[in-house]
């Protein structure tokens, strides 16, 4: 056979065999790729619309619901769902949910009467990418409400939502059937609380003490009722083995029972890396900040802050993180955008207002600003006497580090001792924009009782040795490929 005779079959190979890599080219990118690389997905869940007479639990509880299921992923990161709400809440300063959020999709959904069944709805949840000026729907299904029970729905739009998302790194469902009576009680509890509803708190944590195998209604008790958070816990975890939340308040719970530092951070690591949608971030920061470890906090609040693009505590972290740094540029920085997310912030505005440090033109401040403000302040004018009186009338109001920091601005050393027996932080460092070498900060760490409390907590200089930080790359790595050593 001549190559004439040839030409003609090798073409028609050729051309078959160059459809074929055309084809798989496209499955592959298309199915196969993104399941198998993660891409880097930023999510935000809104608020539900629908009718007036839709209960208010079904279009805020039951999204925030959903939000706390999908944080359950790992190579997704999840903006926390009071972001969402407040950015939805700008109305016509709303720049875009990539703006505002930071979000590449949101999931959202909307309940419609259904036209010939009297209060009866159709619920549509859908996922859409919105990071292209396109918008694009990745997925949706519509629902029939209340014929279809809300927990089953639930379950269906969680599994629904990761498929749109291409998300495989969250397992599977765990079983909750046992809380299908109570789901939609909880979900209006929980809409009472979130609405900062006047109703007592303790009569609201024990109805949700009540609802038996549902970790998500006990677990808010405890939020309530400080009284029943270790039961409270060991029933969310017997109920659901992943109830991240409750997973990190009971590290915290142990840690303050046993002073184990290094049982701590190994446990707190780990929900962090398994968990990085969670508070876990946020624990492991503070950590790090108390060990001094302050390049890898601020990787960890890198995380925290896309979690909560709106929050200006976030924010005010990165600032007291670089000030140990002496990034002066960095610390600007972060007060300005600590600011701009939460102008209202007294807690900002006192931060920024004591770093800048600027000359009081008039005595504003003695009278209309925050008393906490007023007593440093007017201690850092050397007016002690006039700064302790204010503390002593304000002091039943505040928390054990509150009254710990003002007791050092005013000079009562025995006062912040005192406190130690109660604080929730670390008290590692010192206070906002303090040197390490203020005489007070000092006296205090100096001071036997202080030594003596923090090698009992887990800081001796011999226990803190032993610690290192984490690798935060390799920490929040995707689970379908592991970085190199």
């Amino acid at each position: 056979m001549n190559s004439k005779e040839r030409s003609p079959r090798t073409f028609f190979y050729t051309v078959l065999l160059m459809g074929l890599l055309v084809l798989g080219t496209i499955v592959g990118y298309f199915l196969l790729l993104p399941r198998a690389i993660p891409k880097q997905i930023t999510v935000a869940v809104l608020p539900f619309d629908g009718p007036a007479e839709v209960a208010p639990h079904l279009k805020i509880a039951f999204p925030r619901h959903l939000t706390e299921l999908l944080a359950l992923s790992r190579d997704l990161t999840i903006v926390d769902f009071d972001a969402s709400q407040q950015a939805m809440d700008l109305d016509d300063e709303f720049r875009g949910f990539t703006h505002e959020l930071g979000a590449t999709h949101i999931v959202d959904g909307s309940f419609e009467q259904d036209p010939e069944t009297a209060g009866k709805y159709f619920l549509t949840v859908r996922v859409v990418k919105v990071s292209q000026p396109a918008w694009k729907v990745r997925w949706d299904e519509k629902y029939r409400f209340s014929d279809e029970h809300l927990l089953d729905i639930r379950d269906r739009a969680i599994l629904g939502i990761r498929k749109g998302l291409y998300d495989n790194s969250a397992g599977e469902l765990i079983d909750e059937s046992g809380m299908r009576d109570n789901f939609e009680s909880y979900l209006k509890e929980q809409f009472l609380v979130e609405s900062k509803s006047e109703l007592d708190s303790t009569t609201i944590a024990d109805r949700l003490m009540n609802m038996d195998g549902n970790p998500y209604a006990v677990f808010l008790a405890a939020t309530l009722d400080p009284s029943v958070r270790s039961e409270a816990f060991e029933r969310a975890l017997t109920s659901n083995a992943r109830h991240y939340p409750s997973l990190i308040e009971k590290a915290w719970d142990e840690y303050s029972e046993s002073n184990d530092l290094h049982t701590y951070i190994e446990t707190i690591t780990e929900l962090a890396g398994s968990y990085p949608n969670s508070e876990a971030i946020k624990r492991l920061a503070s950590v790090y900040h108390a060990l001094g470890w302050f390049e890898a906090e601020q990787e960890l609040l890198y995380r925290w802050v896309k979690i909560r693009p709106r929050s200006g505590e976030a924010a005010l972290a990165f600032a007291f993180s670089r000030y140990r740094t002496g990034n002066d540029a960095g610390v600007q920085e972060a007060l300005t955008i600590a600011s701009l997310r939460e102008p209202l912030s007294k807690t900002v505005q006192m931060y920024r207002t004591l770093y800048d440090g600027e000359e009081m033109p008039s005595p504003w401040w003695e009278q209309e600003a925050d008393p906490q403000l007023r007593i440093r302040l007017l201690a850092i004018q050397n007016r002690t006497s006039e700064a302790g009186e204010i503390l002593g009338e304000i002091k039943e109001s505040l928390s054990c580090d509150e009254e710990l920091e003002l007791s050092l601005y005013v000079g009562e050393l025995d006062q912040a001792i005192d406190q130690l027996d109660c604080v929730s932080g670390f008290w590692m460092q010192p206070p906002g924009w303090w040197t390490d070498d203020d005489e007070r900060w000092v006296a205090f760490t100096s001071d036997e009782r202080y030594e003596s409390w923090r090698d009992q907590r887990g800081f001796s200089n011999a226990s803190t040795s032993q610690l290192v930080p984490a690798s935060i790359p390799k920490l929040f790595a995707p689970v379908r490929r592991v970085l190199p050593e």
